[in-house]
């Protein structure tokens, strides 16, 4: 800016080539202040203030990630939602598999006494869940063996978009040799 400054004020005392351009529109933007030095004047009244503004709005970026982020959050949220949906589902078919499991391993070694008594133990550890639980129990042989059937969307802890998952139920087959 200091160099600028300088050979405007050589261009101003005649000392350069009027002829330049560079210098004869930067003089034509000039003015010459008290002391004797020349600082460079913006003309604001090339254009209204109304387009200025405009010009302005358009250039300036404050805010832009705010707009994304209000457009972005809700999909992600939704997303995450369905996400924590499916992995409980998972999650609660691994715990509802392990007390089926030991369901039939209590009747096998004699601590429960019929079928019926492995489905009111299911039901008991498994009403937490707040599920509707169809639970059969039967012997054949030496061998007993439950299944289970629940619909997925109970087994959800978000009760939104579940219709999409209303056709799927849950379901466990376990089974264990009797060993008394």
């Amino acid at each position: 800016m200091r160099r600028l400054a300088v050979l405007a004020e050589e261009y101003a005392t005649g000392s350069k080539d009027p002829s330049h351009a560079i210098f004869s529109s930067l003089f034509n933007r000039m003015k010459r202040l008290p002391e004797g030095k020349l600082s460079l004047a913006m003309d604001k009244t090339s254009e209204p203030k109304t387009q200025r503004r405009v010009a302005h709005f358009w250039r300036n970026e404050d805010g832009s990630t705010t707009i994304e982020t209000v457009i972005w959050l809700p999909i992600f949220m939704l997303l995450l939602g369905l996400i924590i949906n499916v992995a409980m589902v998972f999650f609660n078919e691994s715990q509802i598999t392990r007390i089926v499991q030991d369901g039939n391993r209590a009747f096998s070694l004699g601590r429960l006494e019929d079928p019926k008594a492995v489905e009111d133990y299911i039901a008991e550890r498994l009403a937490y869940l707040e599920a509707t639980l169809t639970i059969n129990s039967g012997r054949t042989g030496g061998v007993i063996t439950t299944t289970l059937s629940t619909p997925a969307t109970d087994l959800m802890p978000f009760k939104f978009m579940t219709t999409a998952f209303d056709s799927v139920r849950v379901g466990i087959r376990a089974q264990h040799i009797i060993e008394f």
